[in-house]
């Protein structure tokens, strides 16, 4: 039930991006969803109070806004492939404030003010980016959709990890496939529609539980569609898309820096994952959404 209250913010830490989002993502019947709510009138953040939180909501803030890069990889690869609407601008909206942190990311600790200013900017206009759009694309894309089954397979472990720890994660596991992509992206444009399981439903279901594998199976059965329309694409059209993509790529190496910087965990264990069970939400995160991502390219 909507109630259309209008409320106030005061950010408590620089933790997450859903500030000024008008987008929650919530769970309905076992299966994570994104509903539009009501956003705040105001959000007062106080740098004095943001830089005094926990260590561990700074970091899962930083987390959090390193997914920008994986984001508008998969948005303008499903853009290209698929005919998923795409929005340039919302990448302009938050370039320069990311490449001034990547760049310049070690002059801080996790204890300074300037840094929480930089990382509640990021933060902040990340949300505005979010409603801008109308859905959380610009901020949420194939990290995002592992995160998400992670929290609908093991909710305990997820209630354990804040959410930006949890991303901090599965965006190294996503931009290190998408820079496989990139490296043989004919070859993996050539096999998508062989990667189309006819068994999908029933391991859909043996995966996730009936309920919440009846939500999944619809999202992807929209999503096949899109796909079996696959847009025709030469060995000719190739170096633009890569070009672009390239345009919003940051490796992996550069992505560890940074959490490695401010000692951010990048491994499944640090989550309450073993390998095993990490990879298997990993192949099973592109069946939540209606939402194409490097992950449907596995």
């Amino acid at each position: 039930i909507k109630l259309n209250i209008s409320f106030f913010i005061f950010a408590s830490a620089a933790s997450m991006n859903g500030y000024l989002s008008q987008n929650s993502s919530i769970k309905i019947n076992g299966h994570k969803k994104t509903i539009s709510g009501k956003l705040p009138e105001k959000v007062f953040c106080d740098l004095n109070i943001l830089a005094k939180a926990p260590k561990s909501l700074i970091k899962a803030g930083i987390g959090d806004s390193m997914c920008f890069y994986s984001c508008f990889f998969d948005w303008y690869l499903a853009f290209k492939l698929c005919n998923y609407d795409f929005n340039y601008d919302m990448f302009l909206l938050l370039k320069d404030k990311m490449s001034d942190f990547v760049n310049n990311y070690n002059n801080f600790d996790i204890s300074d003010t300037r840094l929480c200013k930089k990382v509640i900017e990021i933060l902040l206009i990340s949300g505005i980016g979010m409603t801008l759009c109308g859905s959380s694309s610009p901020a949420s894309q194939s990290e995002h959709l592992i995160a998400h089954t992670i929290d609908m397979k093991y909710p305990q472990i997820a209630k354990k990890n804040l959410h930006g720890q949890i991303i901090a994660v599965t965006t190294i596991y996503s931009v290190e496939l998408q820079q496989q992509i990139l490296q043989n992206f004919f070859i993996y444009y050539q096999k998508l529609t062989n990667r189309i399981q006819p068994d999908y439903q029933k391991r859909i279901i043996n995966f996730f539980g009936n309920k919440a594998a009846l939500e999944c199976i619809e999202e992807y059965d929209c999503k096949l569609e899109r796909i079996k329309s696959l847009n025709k694409i030469t060995k000719n059209d190739i170096e633009d898309i890569t070009d672009n993509l390239n345009k919003f790529f940051l490796s992996s190496q550069k992505i560890k820096q940074i959490f490695n910087h401010f000692n951010i965990s990048t491994n499944c264990q640090s989550l309450g994952l073993d390998d095993i069970k990490y990879i298997e939400c990993a192949n099973y995160a592109k069946f939540i959404r209606n939402r194409f991502t490097c992950l449907d390219l596995t």
